[in-house]
């Protein structure tokens, strides 16, 4: 008896489960599967010799049923977790990246420009759009970088001016995919 549920057991987690319906699950058998389907369904009926056993089995099909219900529901929730999730995370080698710049040494209310290379890499979009974000408000510099494809093919620059504030400061840019780079900005 053990040794027929657990083929009834292996043969029903072996196959594919499909739905039907309105969300009544079917097996989906292979040709072999399904010819000896019915053959141990029906040794596992007629060593069935009680109540007891039709229970077991009735609670084992319907544990199946459960499962299956259960992995059509993942598979609904992973096909739409990668259809509307996936496209803002590109992979790191399709991601544009920024190069390094220099540290920057400025007097109190001096400007610099800051020129930093960029990889476009296999970048689907021709537009880039790159956040500014100073450590500290005293350094005045654009907000966001909108960098095209075509006019920064592979560099691109940008003005810092300083404050009235003396230190050692940072600047980050982050783009809108890929990694954040940061420049050290020194006012004397």
């Amino acid at each position: 008896m053990v040794r027929t549920l657990t083929a009834v057991v292996c043969l029903a987690l072996a196959s594919e489960p499909v739905g039907a319906g309105e969300g009544t699950p079917v097996l989906k058998l292979r040709a072999e599967e399904a010819q000896a389907a019915p053959s141990i369904e029906h040794e596992a009926a007629a060593s069935a010799e009680g109540p007891e056993e039709k229970r077991s089995i009735e609670r084992l099909k319907q544990m199946l049923r459960e499962i299956i219900v259960k992995q059509q529901r993942y598979r609904a929730e992973l096909q739409h977790r990668y259809e509307n999730l996936l496209p803002p995370c590109l992979p790191k080698e399709l991601a544009p990246t920024i190069g390094e710049a220099k540290p920057v040494v400025l007097e109190k209310g001096g400007r610099a420009k800051v020129t930093h290379t960029i990889r476009w890499r296999q970048y689907p979009e021709d537009v880039l759009t790159v956040t500014v974000t100073p450590s500290d408000p005293s350094l005045a510099v654009p907000a966001k970088l909108t960098l095209e494809f075509e006019k920064n093919e592979v560099s691109f620059e940008y003005e810092i001016t300083a404050g009235d504030k003396a230190g050692t400061f940072s600047l980050t840019l982050t783009p809108q995919t890929g990694s954040p780079v940061v420049v050290a900005v020194t006012v004397k």
